[in-house]
């Protein structure tokens, strides 16, 4: 497209051009603030400017950039398989935690709904359900067929302790 524009291809409008390349740009500019990010910090918090530019893309539904705010945030997060007790689930130490969760749901399922790397995200979701104790049945439905040593923790623990299905610890050992 820039070349044809550099030719003066009419067919090709300047403000499409540049609003085709934005998110690209984003991504790239992203990657370059997000290097030494996830060595900085515990936690990735959604307010931290190094998510800027994923968030420009995301706001024009890149789904690459929405992908990555995901994935950068459920690994530092809830790729530990971490479940909130749910005598603590009102503590104020899991608040930021909780409205992470809520965002990151909200975020995958928006991607399956797109049907963006389905199972990937179906799997991320199940796991941040879990972490978060909320629709545990729900998580356990989208975990069915994940096959990922934390996914097989999340369904083993449910089973265990009756989280959203029965209990079963024959289940519970199998996963």
């Amino acid at each position: 497209l820039l070349d044809m524009y550099k030719k003066g291809y009419r067919t090709v409008n300047l403000l499409s051009l540049v609003n085709s390349l934005v998110p690209e740009a984003c991504m790239i500019l992203a990657e370059r603030n997000m290097s030494g990010y996830k060595n900085k910090r515990r936690y990735a918090d959604l307010t931290d400017k190094e998510f800027t530019y994923y968030k420009i893309a995301a706001s024009r539904q890149f789904l690459p950039a929405i992908g990555k705010i995901v994935d950068v945030v459920f690994e530092s997060r809830f790729s530990q398989g971490f479940q909130i007790p749910l005598d603590d689930i009102d503590d104020e130490r899991y608040v930021e935690m909780i409205s992470n969760g809520h965002e990151i749901c909200r975020l995958c399922q928006f991607l399956i709904g797109k049907m963006y790397q389905v199972s990937h995200y179906s799997e991320i979701l199940g796991i941040i359900l879990f972490s978060i104790n909320e629709d545990l049945s729900g998580a356990m439905n989208l975990l069915s067929n994940a096959n990922s040593a934390l996914a097989y923790y999340c369904k083993g623990n449910m089973y265990e302790f009756g989280g959203g299905v029965s209990i079963d610890l024959d289940q519970a050992i199998k996963n």
